[in-house]
């Protein structure tokens, strides 16, 4: 039951702060360059995909550690740094951006 609600709020959490990332910037950042960037959106989406598929299943055993206590602490450190990053962009949004590029 605990596993399921940090694994819903770690996974809300990020949706949450994706979007309203994706909302701020489609309304409040300017545009630095026009162009045809699927290249750049495709490229590491298949990178990732092909090599999670090549990669034999007993290798990702090896290196997965399961404990509820991790879980636990990387949902309190997902929250906490998502919560900065959004407290950052409200509170300065020159400051944030620069502080990204």
């Amino acid at each position: 039951m605990l596993e399921g609600l940090l694994e819903a709020i770690c996974w809300g959490t990020v949706i949450f702060v994706w979007l309203i990332g994706a909302i701020y910037n489609y309304f409040k950042v300017p545009v630095i360059r026009k162009g045809n960037n699927s290249v750049q959106i495709l490229l590491p989406i298949v990178l990732v995909w092909a090599v999670i598929e090549n990669i034999p299943k007993s290798y990702w055993v090896l290196i997965t550690y399961e404990a509820n206590w991790l879980k636990f602490v990387g949902a309190i450190v997902l929250i906490v740094f998502h919560w900065s990053s959004v407290k950052a962009s409200f509170i300065s949004p020159v400051a944030f951006l620069n502080h990204i590029f």
